[in-house]
Order: structure tokens, then sequence, then C-alpha cells
């Protein structure tokens, strides 16, 4: 999605050799906004070639932690992006975070709001564990919120509990919580529908 020129030329050439097939994109919430909003014809041809999920990086409800995480992006992209996705009968691979650096209760109850309101056709939930190396991880070790005798390389397990300060009993009953929000039953649309009925049966 970085080069729109690139990605209408890849969709055309689909389109005249084999048709639609089942196409996953890994774009931004912005990103869907925009092209919706004002690429409207490559919107279309991505959707004709046979867009069947879309991987975005919701991250959170609270607009705090958005700005917080650098995200350039708004809760209500979030909540348009959702929308857009679910009229074209695009899956939404979801990702959303708790337990973020600062993170307040409240701020982790509006990210399940907005899983509530987005439905994606799948809840990729996690908790947030301090990555070394990051500008976020740096930002944690200078305002002293990493928790003492973690271990924190690139293996660490993802339900370790690395920041201070955080309530992760209520990240992780959130987190659980906004699973029942995940619209699991969606049917791809670019699957046949004799592959719909054999999914049904073997649900």
């Amino acid at each position: 999605t970085f080069h729109p020129q690139r990605v209408a030329e890849w969709c055309e050439v689909i389109l005249r050799k084999h048709g639609p097939i089942p196409l996953w994109m890994q774009v931004r919430s912005d990103w869907v906004v925009s092209c919706y909003q004002k690429h409207r014809d490559l919107w279309a041809l991505i959707c004709r070639a046979g867009l069947t999920w879309a991987s975005v990086g919701y991250e959170s409800g609270s607009q705090r932690m958005l700005d917080y995480l650098n995200k350039k992006t708004t809760v209500m992209e979030n909540i348009e992006a959702g929308r857009i996705l679910d009229e074209a009968g695009v899956n939404s691979f979801g990702n959303f975070l708790w337990g973020l650096p600062t993170e307040t209760n409240a701020e982790m109850d509006e990210t399940v709001n907005l899983v509530a309101q987005i439905r994606p056709g799948y809840l990729s939930g996690s908790i947030y564990c301090n990555f070394p190396g990051t500008d976020l991880d740096r930002q944690c070790r200078s305002d002293g919120l990493i928790s003492p005798g973690g271990v924190y390389d690139r293996s660490h397990l993802p339900w370790q509990m690395t920041i201070r300060g955080v309530d992760y009993n209520h990240a992780f009953a959130c987190r659980k919580n906004a699973s029942g929000f995940g619209n699991y039953l969606r049917m791809p649309k670019a699957l046949s529908e004799d592959r719909k009925r054999d999914l049904v049966a073997t649900a």
C-alpha cells in the first residue's frame, strides 16, 4: 500500500489473468479511510481483485494511548475503517493491545468498546510486552516503568508482566471480554458457495 500505482497494476493483472482471488493486506486504519475517501476507484479495484482479509493495527480505543504509541491515527479513523471494511464485505483481522505503559483501566475498557463497535472477523488481542531497542522501550526505561526481575530480550513471552503500574488482572480480563465481540462466523467473500457449505458443516 506504500505504492498505490503498483497496487493498482497488480490488481489489474490478477483480474486479467485469474479473476478475483482471496487477498490479504496489511494496512493502517488511516490508509483505509484515506483510500476510501480520496481514491475510491483504487479501493473498488482492490475489492474487485478479491480483498478478503485486512490486518489492521487498531491497537487502542483510547486517543491518549494512540498518541502515546505515536500511531498518528485517531479512534474515529479506527471506527470508520472498521465500517468501510464491513461495508465492502472484507474481514478485519483486528490487532488490539492492552496493558500499555501508563494505561488506565478506563482506557483499557475503551479498547474493549472499540472491539465491540468494529466486530473484527478475527480478534488478535495482545498484552503489551516491552521490546528492547524501541523508542517506547527507551521511554519506559527513562520513566522508570520497567518492572524489576523480568527477562527482557527478543524471546520473552507475551504474558510477561513487564510494566510498572499496569493492572494486569484488568488487562487480561479486558482481552477475554473483547473476545466475545470477534465476528468469527463471517465467511470470506471470495470463497465458493460449496466451500462455504463445507466450512459451515464442519464448524
